[in-house]
């Protein structure tokens, strides 16, 4: 169902049409009348030579006869085309031809020499107007008015034909309402020529536009341009035939026949055997009217009950929009309705290939959600396997950390020397095998806190940090460490560190007096960095002990980008394990 404002809107368009055309005519008549308040006494008759016109009062009743019906033709050809400009265009010659006819009116009745001056003058503005809107319409349905350059000619024809209503016509003063004697100048040769090449323009454009088993037809347009070429040549050469006819009547009423076989034969796009248009359409497709009656049906639409038609209405009032509504009528079937002006259109389409589509994607949707259920239960297997495979490997690696301390504890402490004398490296072993037993408590703490949370924060790391250079200056070493990490560190990369600070540590234990410097950082190629600086009281070069030559191979074994330098008295690390890796 239309809308009401949608409604209330196309019925004033139409109203709103009847009203300007009947405004206009009511003007025109106005005119008349008033221009009859000129009128006089009967005009004496005109010198020897000129002609007068007879049965002017029927003339006159013929005029005003034919620009009635001028305008109700206008209103007519306005509502059957389909085209906006068209529709204009014809609404606008049915208007000149109307001032023309009133104006021929006035100009026989008045006794007014300005005013017979002036009516001679506007009688041949809808001569120059009416061509060109004829040529537009042709040009409009042939699709020629869409380019720039389409545009800028349309302009320029309409400044010529301004030009030749303002420069070409000029008359000296007639006696009113009896054709003198005058003469045909160039002006008016350039005014026949611009009429012909409109019109003429207007059939080219209609061959254009039209389909190929309608263009026979424009050979009967054709014929009546021709017909009204001849009447004017005839008018022209003031043979008798010619003159006896109402010139401006003839010539209106060749053009209203010409454009009324354009819009009946199809030519420009009009209203005509739409109604045969529509049912060749091959649709299942009906337009009702608010009862629920059919309008217009397609010959493919098949009979629908009364009460189905006003159900389906009845949900599209639910509706409350301009907005189609989709029903399902039958197994197969989806009945459409949206509203058009004064009722509804009606849309039923067979649905049984949609719906075996649809049957066949339902199916491979649900073997799809199976598929995915199955592939989300491994992913979780997997998840779960990969967390016992990270805690094994936990397990291990404490494992194996504490079994290689431990077992080093155990030789330190099984070969400790005895008897007096050897105080001092009884000390440092013991210090050695405590230094192991630290580590090897802090490394499980480390290690086995990876299972509760695989990152470790700053606050953390640098609570580990201090615990181990505690570790360190308990077994006589001086260590000192920084930490300046800009965001968390992964517990298995801590860990690798963790393995280096005390693989260094253990040289330190060899050294005298040794003092241990340490700082915990990252790099801008994303790296975790592990910077070590150990100084001591001996004079040789640290680099060449032995320790310093185990502390390179274990060191390789832990699979880290590492430097160690060193000098007298001193010895150097940098270790750099890449953020993300498993170390």
């Amino acid at each position: 169902m239309a809308s009401p404002i949608k409604s209330a809107r196309n019925l004033a368009r139409k109203r709103g049409v009847f009203v300007v055309c009947g405004a206009i005519a009511v003007v025109f008549l106005a005119l008349v009348i008033a221009a009859m308040a000129f009128a006089g006494p009967p005009i004496p008759p005109v010198p020897q030579g000129n002609v007068q016109f007879r049965w002017m009062g029927d003339r006159a009743v013929y005029m005003r006869i034919a620009s009635s019906a001028f305008s109700l033709w206008g209103v007519s050809a306005y509502l059957r085309c389909l085209d906006r400009k068209n529709r204009i265009y014809l609404a606008g010659i049915a208007i000149f031809l109307v001032f023309w006819m009133l104006d021929a009116i006035i100009k026989w009745k008045t006794h007014s020499l300005w005013l017979g001056i002036f009516c001679w003058y506007f009688y041949y503005v809808p001569m120059t107007v009416i061509p060109l809107l004829t040529l537009l319409i042709g040009g409009r349905a042939a699709g020629l008015d869409r380019s720039p350059a389409a545009r800028n000619i349309k302009n320029g024809l309409i400044a010529l034909a301004c030009a030749l209503i303002v420069l070409v016509f000029s008359f000296d003063s007639p006696n009113p309402g009896v054709v003198g004697e005058y003469e045909y100048r160039g002006g008016y040769w350039l005014f026949m020529i611009w009429n012909v090449l409109c019109y003429a323009g207007f059939f080219v454009c209609l061959a254009r536009a039209s389909r190929k088993h309608l263009r026979t037809f424009i050979a009967i347009i054709v014929g009546v341009f021709l017909v009204g070429v001849l009447y004017m040549l005839g008018y022209v050469f003031r043979l008798p035939f010619a003159m006896r006819l109402n010139f401006s009547l003839v010539y209106a009423l060749l053009v209203v026949t010409a454009l009324e076989l354009s819009l009946d034969l199809g030519l420009i796009p009009s209203m005509v055997r739409f109604d045969k248009s529509f049912a060749k359409i091959p649709l299942d497709l009906r337009i009702v009217d608010l009862d629920g009656k059919t309008y217009l049906a397609t010959t493919k639409a098949e009979s629908v009950r009364r009460d189905t038609v006003r159900h389906l209405l009845e949900e599209l009032a639910e509706n409350k929009g301009d907005a189609a509504v989709s029903i399902r009528t039958g197994e197969h079937e989806v009945t459409r309705v949206w509203p058009i002006s004064g009722g509804a259109a009606i849309l039923a389409q067979d649905v049984s290939g949609l719906d075996h589509v649809h049957a066949e994607l339902e199916q491979v949707h649900a073997e799809l959600l199976r598929d995915s259920e199955v592939l989300g239960a491994q992913v979780q297997v997997a998840k779960a396997l990969a967390g016992v495979e990270a805690e094994r490997k936990l397990v291990d690696e404490v494992e194996a950390a504490l079994a290689t301390s431990l077992s080093r504890a155990a030789r330190i402490l099984d070969t400790l020397p005895e008897g007096p004398g050897h105080d001092v490296e009884r000390r440092r072993e013991v210090e050695r095998a405590r230094m192991l037993v630290a580590y090897s408590k802090r490394k499980g703490s480390l290690v086995l806190s990876t299972s509760e949370d695989p990152e470790l924060n700053r606050d953390r790391i640098v609570l580990i940090a201090n615990e181990l250079a505690s570790d360190l200056r308990a077994v006589g070493i001086d260590c000192a460490a920084a930490v300046d990490l800009p965001h968390a560190l992964a517990t298995s990369e801590m860990s690798t560190l963790y393995d280096c600070i005390y693989d260094f540590a253990f040289v330190a234990l060899d050294t005298k007096k040794p003092s241990l410097l340490y700082h915990l950082g990252t790099r801008p190629d994303g790296t975790a960095e592990l910077r070590a600086v150990l100084e001591s009281d001996d004079d040789d070069d640290l680099l060449a002990r032995p320790q310093a030559v185990e502390l390179e191979r274990t060191l390789e074994a832990r699979d880290v980008i590492f430097v160690l330098s060193g000098d007298a008295g001193e010895l150097r690390l940098v270790v750099r394990v890449r953020l993300g890796d498993d170390a």
